[in-house]
């Protein structure tokens, strides 16, 4: 192996390090091939300037008509189930609840002491 086939990775220019600010919710990933260069380049030239990753507002959570279709007969099943057996007067002992949250939320690029919103 010689020194010419070992790449380094591009130092970002200040001009072109730019493009977090006209989009701030694209990825590393996403910045290191628009700018050319390597996410672990665009990685560091962000902690360098003291950019974090915060999460943003919720995005809505679009169902198809099968799973809308679903949650209607789940949910109707549950409403005759609660008439035929009220779950809410059993007593449960020595057992957990969990608490599934599938929400998901944006997230972009923004000053390392800036409070999420």
């Amino acid at each position: 192996m010689s020194l010419k086939e070992d790449r380094r990775p591009i130092p970002i220019r200040r001009n072109r390090g730019r493009q977090w600010n006209q989009n701030p919710h694209a990825t590393i990933r996403e910045l290191g091939s628009k700018l050319g260069t390597s996410h672990t380049a665009v990685l560091k030239h962000l902690r360098a300037i003291n950019k974090k990753k915060k999460l943003d507002s919720y995005v809505p959570y679009e169902l198809t008509q099968l799973q809308m279709i679903e949650r209607k007969s789940k949910y109707a099943s549950l409403l005759l189930r609660n008439k035929r057996l009220p779950f809410l007067i059993q007593i449960t002992c020595d057992e957990k609840w969990i608490l599934y949250d599938y929400r998901k939320r944006s997230s972009k690029r923004v000053d390392k002491y800036t409070p999420p919103r």
